[in-house]
């Protein structure tokens, strides 16, 4: 019996303990950013997690998706799904063919002259 109250307290606290924001960077050299595989956390970054894509990345948003934050330090994100960041947003540099929603709690940097913004792309302040 008490082995049995043991275990359902341990499964009750794991089932409601806060979980931790990771920070994810984007490995593969082009994929999509629904694949956990293309991530070095080894999930697909979501919530309030923060995200960063580097140099030479291809992502692709098959979905909607949103994140806690967002380095877009370089490279090229694709649609045709949409991004949006719920924190802090850094654009240094990269090509954006998909459409970003930056809310009102979060912070944004754009950090160069050296952005693009795709034919039809969004980019939205709320």
């Amino acid at each position: 019996m008490k082995t049995r109250f043991l275990l359902l307290t341990a499964l009750l606290l794991a089932a409601t303990a806060p979980t931790q924001a990771l920070d994810c960077t984007f490995t593969a050299t082009s994929g999509t950013w629904g694949n956990a595989a293309n991530w070095d956390c080894g999930v697909v970054p979501d919530g309030d997690d923060d995200a960063t894509i580097t140099s030479g990345r291809t992502v692709t948003l098959a979905v909607d998706r949103t994140v806690g934050g967002l380095s877009f330090l370089s490279g090229t994100i694709n649609g045709p799904g949409a991004l949006t960041v719920s924190g802090n947003l850094l654009w240094n540099f990269g090509t954006l063919n998909a459409d970003l929603r930056l809310l009102a709690s979060g912070s944004g940097t754009l950090a160069s002259s050296s952005k693009t913004l795709g034919p039809g792309t969004t980019l939205r302040l709320d």
